[in-house]
């Protein structure tokens, strides 16, 4: 009976340590729960070895690697990510096993190796025990988690790494001392509250530096997405300006047409032609049947022309849009700007031909929006699955992708980027109600 008592505790461990994981670590859809029941069967099946094979106490410090590997292979967080909970993780069960071994040895004057022998004590500590590690398990991500995805930089990952890693050293070491002498000192107790008090607020600080770092980043993509809307603003007003004085002239140009006619029946064709000439702005000019998508591309175009890059635009027609105006716009011109600096980036020679390859379709009830570029491999920096600005301080650029998988998202689509040797292609597929 206490082979199965015990194989029974140890599968419920298991449990614990993949459930903390799934709390703290961001959702993954490569997890299910038949993948969750094999690890925990697989820490179960390590845990309950030195039932049957005399082991080593120091081995328990091993079985954290199977909730690490757990988050690896079902791809949760960052790596720091997995490691800063894996030893909070490891911090838990060991100073709460530690605690109830000292509260056990203070209260009932016994030693460690007699709360190892079968029996109504070692009932009461494993019992006691798992209370405490599911309390702590069960109340630190409740609490505390509430940014699974901080963007911290490696210094400060670090630190906490370092500070969880003493935590459990520590705890270990002062363990051992008290088992080669016997000790059961009340001030062993008071120093494992003490270390579970120490855990929590390592916890409780990361969370706080998280949140910090979140918000900061919300605040900075904001800014950046204002700006970003008032760079593409004042491109349309530009092009609305040269749109009207366009009009305006072409509008001279006709009345001195319709003068010349009047006054003379032989007015000769050449003059007549000369005078509707249409100028090469207005050639520049997209008809899609937006007229802000229009400007944008204009304006896109007008930069590209002055770079010495050459535009390949599909038309589409666009008198109903997927998302809203202003959010298509943004998402247009934050693709092509994006593939424009990328061109601007190749140090390409003067003879060297580049073009952007911009189309637009729908298919059934989906819209897609796909632009290729061609690009230098080297400028290309990932991070997290994200893309990082290649520009001097990437910390406050590098949110025009985002901003447009954001969009994307928000609007029930999807956003590919699927960089090549040395070409980058931007997919957006988004649904589309009215198509």
């Amino acid at each position: 009976m206490w082979t199965v008592f015990e194989i029974a505790i140890n599968f419920f461990q298991g449990f614990l340590m993949i459930l903390f994981m799934n709390r703290c670590l961001p959702e993954s859809k490569v997890s299910a729960w038949w993948f969750d029941v094999l690890f925990e069967a697989i820490i179960c099946g390590f845990y309950s070895l030195y039932l049957f094979i005399p082991l080593p106490v120091s081995l328990d410090n091993v079985i954290f690697i199977i909730p690490l590997l757990y988050a690896v292979i079902t791809k949760r967080g960052s790596w720091p990510q997995r490691i800063i909970w894996t030893l909070t993780l490891g911090a838990i069960f060991n100073i709460a096993t530690i605690g109830v071994s000292s509260l056990y040895e203070a209260i009932f004057d016994t030693t460690f190796d007699q709360l190892m022998e079968y029996g109504e004590v070692r009932l009461g500590f494993v019992i006691t025990t798992n209370v405490a590690i599911t309390t702590l398990v069960y109340f630190i991500p409740r609490i505390f988690v509430k940014s699974k995805a901080p963007d911290f930089s490696s210094s400060s990952f670090f630190i906490f790494i370092i500070t969880l890693v003493l935590q459990i050293v520590i705890a270990e070491l002062l363990f051992i001392y008290q088992i080669k002498n016997g000790v059961n000192d009340t001030y062993f107790l008071i120093v494992d509250i003490c270390m579970i008090i120490l855990v929590i607020m390592t916890v409780l600080l990361y969370e706080i530096i998280s949140q910090y770092v979140f918000k900061r980043h919300q605040a900075e993509m904001a800014l950046q997405v204002m700006e970003l809307s008032q760079k593409h603003n004042t491109d349309i007003h530009m092009i609305y300006n040269e749109m009207l004085a366009t009009q305006h002239d072409m509008r001279h140009r006709i009345n001195a047409a319709e003068s010349l006619l009047k006054q003379s029946s032989n007015v000769p064709e050449e003059s007549i032609h000369e005078l509707l000439d249409v100028s090469s702005e207005i050639q520049n000019q997209f008809i899609t049947g937006n007229a802000m998508v229009d400007a944008i591309l204009t304006a896109k175009k007008a930069v590209m022309d002055e770079s010495g890059i050459s535009f390949r635009y599909q038309p589409y027609p666009l008198q109903k849009l997927p998302i809203r105006e202003a959010d298509f716009c943004v998402l247009i011109s934050n693709i092509l700007d994006n593939a424009i600096e990328a061109i601007g980036r190749m140090g390409r020679k003067a003879d060297q031909k580049t073009e952007i390859h911009l189309s637009l379709a729908r298919s059934w009830d989906m819209f897609y929006i796909r632009c290729e570029n061609p690009m230098d491999p080297n400028t290309i920096h990932i991070r997290d699955s994200r893309y990082i600005s290649s520009k001097e301080n990437a910390r406050i650029h590098g949110f025009g992708t985002q901003y447009i998988k954001h969009v994307a998202e928000n609007a029930g689509g999807q956003c590919h980027f699927m960089p090549s040797k040395d070409h980058f292609t931007v997919l957006i597929v988004l649904p589309d109600q009215e198509g």
